[in-house]
């Protein structure tokens, strides 16, 4: 077995599994009993040559029916064919599974000869898996993104390759999606006893996180069934399941911004999420409406222009670090209040001094304030603030030396 760029395949797992044509019978006659009623699988892997030795296939069992004793492969003895056609054309579909290959089938694989069958098969990578260490994967002790979702899938499929059926993945890709087998439901529980656990007779899908997030590769996830969070888990990508569509929304690095995401169709909008004046790294997550064409994402803060962008319908998770352009206008705006502020300041207390000492002292105005021409900031609103504060007290002083 090897790779597209001929290089051998270690650790690949052929299985092959008999057909049940409803002839099976347990062999009893001539004080013989043979039961081979079960179906025979094999299951091999490669070595680091990439090679599986020799191995021995049931093609067909003799078997007897019940009636009077007769001749070998006369009256009621009879062959059990192993094979898909029922017959001793002996054809076998080999089914390969590999960590870091996408499923092959070799259908229809002729297992007969003297000497046997020699096959040679080439495998594709799987440009899903995120790490290709197989070992690693299998030592995760949680799992917090949709990458790892992915590669712990895999992993155990790869060791469990009979679960869901030989030939089916749990995920399929499509994009940056992950697609659930049909089906099945995801439960996030970061008290879960185990990393990955598959429960198929439920067809559910535990997985270990405090929060699930999107992945460099994967960002959502599709399925027919549910996506859920226990015991204070959290989803951190967008998603589509069986009670509808949710986007999400992460915003990176904010300052005192207000969020605010609308379907802007209906007049008047509708808002889906409303934050305010929120700092840090906003995630969000929501029911898309019914059409997501229209859904807007708004930023904005005083003294800065507003940001606003249309959420891309087919995105289910939207990430974007913004950075608001402070604006020009409030800059000079500043220096032009400061400068006022100043003189109001040095005039108050003119008038304070003329009440309490008619030798006019100097005033020195200290302020931390941005340089000319720089944007507007928020150290000359303090600057502002400071200086209006002190104009006030002056004021007060002023009024009550005039009541009395």
């Amino acid at each position: 077995m090897q790779d597209v760029n001929n290089n051998p395949v270690s650790g690949a797992t052929m299985y092959i599994v008999d057909t049940n044509n409803g002839n099976r019978s347990t062999y009893n006659r001539e004080g013989h009993v043979v039961n081979n009623t079960a179906d025979n699988q094999y299951l091999v892997q490669t070595d680091v040559n990439g090679n599986i030795p020799q191995q021995q296939i049931l093609l067909a069992a003799n078997v007897a029916n019940s009636g009077a004793s007769n001749g070998l492969n006369t009256g009621t003895y009879a062959w059990d064919y192993r094979g898909k056609n029922n017959d001793d054309s002996d054809l076998f579909d080999i089914h390969i599974w590999s960590y870091n290959h996408l499923y092959q089938i070799i259908p229809d694989a002729e297992l007969k000869g003297v000497n046997g069958t020699s096959l040679t098969t080439k495998i594709f990578e799987d440009a899903g898996v995120s790490e290709t260490n197989k070992s690693v994967v299998d030592a995760y002790t949680v799992i917090d993104d949709l990458d790892k979702l992915y590669d712990k899938a895999k992993s155990f499929k790869v060791d469990n390759v009979t679960t869901l059926g030989i030939a089916n993945s749990f995920f399929t890709i499509v994009g940056d999606q992950l697609v659930l087998r049909p089906g099945w439901s995801i439960v996030i529980d970061q008290t879960a006893t185990e990393v990955f656990s598959v429960d198929e007779t439920e067809e559910i899908i535990t997985v270990n996180a405090s929060a699930l997030r999107f992945g460099s590769k994967f960002s959502s996830i599709q399925a027919t069934e549910r996506i859920s969070i226990a015991n204070g888990s959290s989803i951190e990508f967008g998603y589509i399941d069986s009670t509808g569509t949710y986007k999400y929304v992460e915003l990176i690095n904010l300052t005192n911004t207000d969020l605010l995401v609308t379907d802007f169709v209906p007049s008047p909008e509708n808002v889906l999420q409303e934050n305010l004046d929120f700092t840090g790294t906003l995630k969000t997550l929501f029911e898309s409406p019914s059409d997501a064409s229209n859904t807007k994402v708004k930023l904005s803060r005083y003294g800065y222009s507003e940001w606003i962008e249309i959420v891309p319908e087919n995105d289910l998770s939207f990430i974007r670090e913004v950075e608001l352009i402070p604006l020009p206008e409030w800059s000079g705006n500043q220096e032009e209040l400061l400068y006022y502020t100043q003189k109001i300041l040095q005039k108050s207390e003119a008038l304070k001094n003329a009440f309490n000492n008619p030798v006019q002292p100097t005033l020195n105005v200290s302020n931390t304030v941005t340089a000319n021409g720089s944007p507007a900031s928020e150290e000359n609103q303090q600057a502002l603030l400071n200086i209006l504060k002190r104009i006030l007290s002056k004021v007060t002083n002023i009024r009550e030396k005039m009541n009395h």
